[in-house]
């Protein structure tokens, strides 16, 4: 036996008196792997002499086989290991090592400069993350229109901090191309070009996603934003940019890690990427990126962006709410309105904010609900009686149960209709409290005496 297999367990010695079958062959009490590995379990044909050759050589030749299988399996590991490592290795560059801190804080450090005054310092990534039907792609051509002109985002916040004369790449990959420029002229972007700061390169990709983590991607790219000498890439929408399934954590860091490498070998100072959120994260106070959560942690700064209404709903009215925070940058939500037909957006400063309209929604819904009923009693000929807040919530479609989402709002929208007296509160039996039709016409903007009546309806 070969020094390879002497030290595996020898074959069990068999008792050979015992085991012999009256026509001379071998009948084994236990089974018995045969030449090939296989088992076994009735009279054997052989001799005892035919067995004991077989039993050798059945041995041998498994537990060959056996160590010849484990080093070409180890050998195999080791390959993707070196593959791995040389793959890891193959364009990793070191980054530009520091002196010690007390010589490095010594020295006369700039302050930070923002591309976007308050909302997106120099070198960041931007991650807007935006409700289904907010108009992402909207808000995201102001920010190009802005840069591109040089006036003020959203009519407040100032661009700078970006070199004179250079570019900005946007990577459509949503819009279809007639759609995309019937957009940004309808903006009126093309106007006075004398008077831009930077230049605008719109590449329509819909049905070409980015394959990243690819050397030949990559180096596509940093050739593409050299060439153009842009500062700035914006990607929308993410969903449609990748190559990859958007729940994979380990996918989307891969693909996020190449992008800061192209970033860095492109010398960008702000890389945006517009994303859809989550329908589930929309009613939590933290709106959240639909897929993989390590998108998020990619991100300098989260852009939040929301309509008024409920999830996957059209939006109510024109109102958005824009907020945004990160390193070095904490602003509360606030208002942003939009005007036709030039598609701009601009904060709506003294306008409410979106509790307070949407509680102005809701008071409208619970009123229109207590006014159902009631002018349903008085068609059929009954005095309506008052609503209990249990009934008034059955009749909007709202689960007892419900607390937090639509719960929430009608609570809400019930407290502020009260205390407009659009409709009334009064004690009911026990703890509850009962509801009817108020004096003031929220429809109608009046105020008359008594409960209002079928006519006025009209």
């Amino acid at each position: 036996m070969s020094n390879s297999i002497a030290h595996l367990k020898p074959v069990p010695t068999i008792d050979v008196e015992t085991s012999l079958n009256t026509d001379g062959g071998y009948a084994h009490a236990f089974p018995v792997p045969d030449a090939v590995g296989l088992v076994m379990d009735g009279p054997n044909p052989f001799t005892l002499e035919e067995w004991e050759e077989e039993l050798d050589y059945g041995a041998f030749s498994r537990e060959a086989r056996l160590v010849t299988e484990t080093e070409r399996q180890l050998l195999q590991m080791e390959a993707r290991d070196a593959a791995r490592q040389q793959l890891a290795a193959a364009n990793w560059e070191p980054p530009t090592l520091s002196e010690d801190i007390l010589t490095e804080l010594a020295k006369d450090a700039p302050p930070v400069q923002y591309v976007v005054e308050d909302l997106a310092p120099g070198g960041s990534n931007v991650l807007l993350v935006a409700e289904a039907k907010a108009g992402k792609t909207t808000l995201v051509m102001n920010l190009v229109s802005a840069i591109v002109t040089g006036s003020k985002f959203l009519g407040r916040y100032s661009i700078d901090a970006l070199p004179e004369g250079s570019s900005i790449t946007y990577l459509n990959f949503e819009l279809e191309k007639n759609m995309a420029e019937n957009w940004l002229r309808d903006m009126e972007i093309a106007n006075e070009p004398e008077t831009h700061r930077h230049r605008l390169f719109v590449d329509h990709w819909k049905g070409f996603p980015l394959p990243l983590p690819s050397q030949v991607t990559e180096d596509y790219l940093v050739d593409v934003l050299n060439r153009r000498a842009s500062s700035v890439l914006v990607l929308d929408p993410y969903g449609a940019a990748i190559n990859h399934d958007e729940n994979s954590n380990d996918d989307t860091r891969a693909w996020t890690n190449s992008l800061d490498r192209i970033a860095r070998r492109a010398g960008l100072a702000l890389v945006v990427i517009a994303a859809h959120s989550g329908s589930s994260s929309v009613s939590s106070g933290d709106l959240r990126v639909r897929g993989a959560y390590r998108l998020e942690d990619w991100m300098s700064v989260k852009w939040t962006y929301t309509h008024g209404g409920e999830v996957n709903e059209p939006p109510p009215d024109r109102f958005r709410y824009l907020a945004a925070r990160g390193r070095d940058v904490a602003i509360p939500q606030f208002t942003v309105d939009y005007a036709e037909p030039r598609r701009r957006l601009f904060v709506a400063s003294g306008a409410a904010s979106k509790t307070a309209n949407e509680a102005e929604r809701w008071a409208l819904k619970v009123y229109d609900a207590v006014f159902a009923h009631e002018h349903r009693a008085r068609t059929e000929g009954r005095e309506p009686g008052a609503l209990k807040a249990g009934d008034l919530r059955e009749l909007m479609g709202i689960a007892q149960t419900d607390s937090k989402t639509r719960g929430k709002s009608f609570n809400a929208g019930r407290g502020r209709a009260v205390a407009s007296g659009w409709i009334t509160e009064s004690p009911g039996p026990g703890n509850s409290k009962l509801y009817a039709v108020g004096e003031v016409d929220p429809r109608a903007k009046i105020t008359f005496p008594g409960h209002r009546t079928d006519s006025a309806e009209s």
